[in-house]
């Protein structure tokens, strides 16, 4: 027997510099995408456009619901500095049953 789908997901976005991880956070929890937004410092190597990248970037780690996250997927591009915005997420199976009322409260 599985189980029923989560319905809190952890969503990941990596935006190039601090000011824009921090425009993108605000967005996020002020249009209810997002309860909260924690940011972290980080670094990246992909391929883009023929060429090797290594570069660093800012990661989000957005909680929400995934109600708001299919909100989130549909206004995120027009929001993103990106051409092409990373946006994935992870199911929170399991958490602190308070702070899932909140998160699920707050979006």
């Amino acid at each position: 027997m599985s189980s029923p789908p989560s319905t809190h997901v952890l969503a990941l976005t990596t935006v190039a510099d601090e000011p824009a991880a921090r425009q993108l956070s605000t967005w996020l929890v002020e249009c209810k995408f997002a309860a909260c937004v924690t940011r972290i410092n980080a670094r990246s190597t992909y391929h883009w456009e023929d060429s090797l990248e290594d570069v660093p970037e800012v990661l989000l780690l957005i909680k929400t619901t995934r109600e708001a996250y299919a909100r989130l997927q549909q206004a995120l591009p027009e929001q993103h500095p990106y051409d092409l915005p990373e946006l994935i997420s992870l199911p929170i199976d399991e958490g602190s049953p308070a702070y899932l009322k909140w998160l699920s409260d707050s979006v």
